[in-house]
């Protein structure tokens, strides 16, 4: 029998993956919508091999080959950088503690304009368009999408109060929102030229 207790929003996510980091507890656990369900039974159960746990699936791991790195996980590290981008404009006091002596913000935006290079350059409604057309969107879709983000933080920013942990919030959910809706737009355009091609 299944016993559920329902958690804050606060609390959720970190009552979450404690319950997948914890190895040798006779306890399974699956998802439910606004809450997490425990099996109370006492018996021990055989540990889920590492591929089958629901977090390995999450992170879509995929081989090491050429194409995985230049268009998936370099795509990756440059999503990463924009996370931290948008917390350094909206919140570079955290980037001072870390790095006093050095600004981190050109580094972290060229790695973003990379990765969103070369997953632009990799979506299919592309492969139809000369090679030096190809680069060239993928550059300026890039470029657009990276330094316009920066300008809408530095908006922000100057627009609320100042308060560390609101900008911090503010930078990292419009980042979000921003890039869910770019990835959206390729999407969409992928979607079109393979339902033409077809």
């Amino acid at each position: 029998m299944y016993q559920r207790n329902y958690y804050t929003t606060e609390k959720l996510a970190a009552d979450f993956l404690g319950a997948f980091i914890a190895v040798g507890k006779p306890q399974s656990v699956r998802t439910v919508p606004f809450c997490i369900a425990v099996d109370a039974s006492p018996t021990p159960r055989t540990r889920m091999p590492d591929a089958a746990l629901p977090i390995v699936n999450t992170l879509r791991l995929r081989p090491l080959t050429k194409e995985n790195i230049l268009y998936y996980y370099f795509p990756l590290k440059g999503m990463l950088s924009y996370a931290a981008l948008s917390v350094n404009v909206m919140n570079p006091s955290i980037a001072i503690k870390l790095l006093p002596k050095r600004d981190v913000t050109n580094f972290l935006l060229l790695h973003t304009v990379l990765g969103t290079t070369l997953f632009m350059y990799s979506r299919p409604h592309l492969k139809a368009v000369p090679t030096n057309k190809r680069v060239a969107y993928s550059i300026c879709g890039s470029v657009l999408f990276s330094f316009g983000s920066v300008l809408v933080w530095a908006v922000i920013r100057s627009a609320v109060p100042r308060n560390q942990g609101l900008a911090t919030a503010l930078g990292l959910s419009s980042g979000l929102l921003m890039a869910k809706l770019g990835y959206d737009y390729i999407e969409n355009n992928d979607s079109l030229a393979v339902a033409k091609k077809n």
